[in-house]
């Protein structure tokens, strides 16, 4: 109550006295409507029970609390028509192709559950209708699927990304504000996986869910069931995996003629769920777990120390003076591999089968395919560590007598790479040469 703005019970404030009547001063009992005397007696309540050693992680309702909002869910659904010169498949098709003409300008991303259906209906949107429309799935290559992320979330790369169920796992696209469900699964956590690919922190736009559908088909079932038994199109569902397995049988293989009936039922389960849930949360450490402005002044001080511009250029110039292959994604994210270097051995956490970083934390965090690259990264401080250790890229300065600045150079002369029936190395043997100069460029 002290944190939702309600007024206090009498039994309420009797309580709170009893328990901080020594802690605190009477006239912040006096000012309990007061947004600010609430918020110190909670904290003082959270310091009296200890709640810091105790891990919790965030709910929406908690965060949202605090100023920070997510964007809403907005359910449009599309009847389709399917007649004899076009099924079902043709149909949704081509109201696929139409809704990427219409929304050419924004972000969009359709998730099914095929991996063939996602790239056919790249390949139509391509050849039909002239829409720059990227695949995402599991049976592209790692480097594949990066650049297809890539190119969608440049402004102006691709309107549309094509993600089948499996390829899309763990990856975030909340460029997109657009969501098509080209099919939708009966279990409510994975309809929730899909939602959230958009709906997460840092998401700015509201999320338009589009799901195209025919009538007295599975699809119209579905819609039905996630709807109005668990809300999913309009918010995150909360234990809905419980319910859905005691009712697994009746969505997969009930009748018809029942369907309205089990809906209610599953309803009220759903609903009695979300009591026991409410019932189980601890109100002090949600609170202990979020302190906003301590956060943004942690962030700040993180920002500061990046040094982001120095530490592009200092991987820059290893990458290119150590022969090791990188590849720019984007502005600010980067795919690199050993390649054929012989200096791959100078970065030891570097696999052989590469990785794609990005210096922008925002970027890191929506997208789990980059990683975050940072001063504290093991592939910067590893490398440093290697070079310093070892002889590449190393001088030797020594101090004399003489008020003299001396350069020492050491090299091996050989032959280039030649035929190797001309045996070179026979004529012409690896050879070092020593060179010494001062200042003026004389030879010593």
């Amino acid at each position: 109550s002290l944190l939702s703005g309600e007024k206090l019970k009498k039994s309420e404030v009797t309580a709170l006295k009893k328990k901080l009547a020594d802690r605190v001063p009477e006239e912040l009992f006096e000012s309990l409507n007061d947004d600010d005397s609430r918020r110190k007696l909670a904290a003082l309540l959270n310091d009296f029970y200890g709640t810091g050693r105790i891990y919790f992680r965030n709910s929406r309702s908690v965060v949202e609390l605090e100023g920070f909002k997510f964007p809403k869910r907005i359910l449009k659904k599309h009847l389709l028509k399917a007649d004899e010169t076009a099924g079902p498949a043709q149909a949704l098709t081509a109201w696929l192709g139409e809704f990427a003409k219409t929304h050419i300008k924004e972000k969009t991303l359709l998730i099914c559950s095929s991996a063939n259906q996602v790239m056919e209906w790249e390949k139509r949107l391509r050849d039909d209708y002239a829409i720059k429309a990227v695949a995402f799935h599991e049976k592209l290559s790692l480097i594949a699927r990066d650049r297809n992320a890539a190119y969608f979330e440049d402004p102006k790369g691709a309107s549309i990304l094509l993600c089948s169920e499996i390829g899309g796992e763990g990856r975030n696209f909340q460029q997109a504000s657009q969501l098509i469900l080209a099919d939708l699964p009966a279990d409510p956590d994975i309809l929730e996986q899909r939602i959230g690919r958009l709906d997460r922190i840092g998401q700015r736009s509201d999320i338009t869910i589009h799901v195209p559908y025919f009538k007295n088909y599975v699809e119209e079932r579905m819609i039905k069931w996630h709807d109005e038994v668990f809300d999913g199109f309009s918010r995150p569902t909360q234990g809905g995996g419980k319910v859905f397995e005691a009712f697994r049988e009746q969505i997969l293989e009930g009748s018809k003629k029942d369907f309205p009936a089990f809906i209610e039922e599953a309803h009220a389960a759903y609903q009695a769920q979300l009591q026991e849930i409410e019932s189980g949360r601890d109100r002090l450490i949600e609170l202990n777990s979020l302190h906003p402005e301590q956060a943004q002044a942690i962030v700040q001080t993180v920002q500061d120390a990046e040094r982001v511009d120095q530490l592009r250029e200092t991987l820059d110039q290893l990458f290119d003076e150590m022969d090791i292959h990188s590849e720019d994604l984007d502005s600010d994210s980067v795919f690199v591999e050993p390649g054929h270097s012989q200096y791959a051995a100078y970065f030891p956490s570097l696999p052989s089968e590469g990785f794609s970083f990005t210096y922008s934390r925002k970027k890191a965090l929506a997208r789990n395919d980059l990683t975050l690259m940072t001063w504290d990264h093991p592939l910067v401080a590893g490398t440093l560590d290697a070079i310093a250790s070892q002889e590449y890229g190393n001088i030797a300065v020594a101090a004399g007598s003489e008020p003299l600045l001396l350069l020492e150079c050491g090299f091996i002369l050989e032959p280039a790479a030649v035929d190797t029936e001309w045996n070179a190395a026979e004529f012409f043997p690896s050879t070092p040469i020593r060179i010494v100069m001062e200042a003026t460029g004389k030879d010593l």
